[in-house]
Formats: C-alpha cells, sequence, structure tokens
C-alpha cells in the first residue's frame, strides 16, 4: 500500500511539473541590479486569464529563485523549497514569480569578478542588505502587478521573507485585504 502511495505521490508530482509554463527573465531591480527571475504560469493559462499570482521571497541567506535547502533537509534530499512550492500552487491554477535573492546574485558575481566585491554598488548594499532585499520585493511586486493588471497579488515570504514581505506590504496599503474578503 506504502509504494502504491509513493507511485501516486510521484506521479502527482510529475503531472503537476508538466502543466506548468515557465519563462526566466533577467530584470534590473530598483537600483539596475539584475536579478534572474522566473515566472511560472499553468500551461493551460495566458497571461491576460490569470487571476491570482504569488510573489515568493526568500529566507535568510543567499539563495537562488529555486531556494535550494538540501542543505538544511535529510541527508541525500534534494529540497528545491521554491520550485516545488511554484509547481504546487501552479497546478492549483496560480501563476509564481520568484527571483534570484540579491546576496546570491552578488555572491556569484563576486566569484566571477572579485573587484566587485570592492565597487561602489556592492559597498552600498553590504552595508545595508535588508533593505536591498525589501526594495528588491517590492520592485518585483510592482513588476508584478504591471504584468498581471487583472489579478490579485500575493506576497508569500518564507523565514526572513515574512518579515520583508510585511516591510514590502505596507507600501501596498490599498491592496490589502482580508482572508474573509468578499
Amino acid at each position: 500500500m506504502k509504494l502504491l502511495q509513493l507511485f501516486l505521490g510521484i506521479g502527482s508530482l510529475l503531472l503537476t511539473a508538466l502543466s506548468c509554463a515557465g519563462s526566466e527573465h533577467s530584470v534590473k531591480s530598483f537600483d539596475g541590479f539584475p536579478l534572474r527571475a522566473r515566472l511560472d504560469i499553468n500551461a493551460a493559462a495566458s497571461e491576460d486569464s490569470v487571476e491570482r499570482v504569488v510573489v515568493l521571497i526568500h529566507g535568510s541567506g543567499p539563495q537562488s529563485l529555486d531556494e535550494d535547502l538540501s542543505s538544511v533537509s535529510a541527508p541525500g534530499t534534494t529540497n528545491y523549497f521554491f520550485a516545488d512550492l511554484a509547481a504546487a500552487l501552479n497546478g492549483r491554477g496560480i501563476a509564481v514569480v520568484r527571483y534570484d535573492k540579491r546576496s546570491y546574485a552578488a555572491a556569484r558575481m563576486i566569484a566571477a569578478d572579485r573587484n566587485f566585491a570592492a565597487s561602489k554598488k556592492f559597498k552600498r548594499y553590504a552595508a545595508d542588505p535588508l533593505r536591498y532585499f525589501i526594495e528588491d520585493a517590492r520592485h518585483f511586486t510592482r513588476w508584478t502587478a504591471r504584468r498581471f493588471p487583472r489579478a490579485r497579488v500575493f506576497l508569500v515570504g518564507h523565514s526572513e521573507g515574512a518579515n520583508v514581505a510585511l516591510q514590502v506590504a505596507r507600501f501596498f496599503v490599498n491592496w490589502i485585504s482580508t482572508a474573509t474578503r468578499p
């Protein structure tokens, strides 16, 4: 019985993944810093028909748009938290926007060019990273709202991302509704 449940679970995940049409974008954030983003839409939907879209906001640490939590999961487990969450939401008809966290993108830039760590742009970010995380999330919230003008936009933060989501939400007070929205 457990083997059957395992096969059904894997089959369900595969069908959900196949029903997702994703596209990657290079988006310049509020200060022109390039961040890789991914837009996941159910394959049966078009951008014009999307009614709900979630912006995923990372937890602490340098995270890619997949938010790889494998290092803090059971040994040998691959845990791409945001990729899995996006697939599950897409399976329910909800579009998802996810992006590389600035600390992840900055670390990759430093690995490619050590001089980036000495640049003014990096030093400004390093002096107040939380402000940049908030502004990046705010930028992607606006980007999402422009891309899906008829959709309701939801912010979902994981760990530190929950705090960032609250900070971003205060800039969009007129968008906020309760869970019992009519």
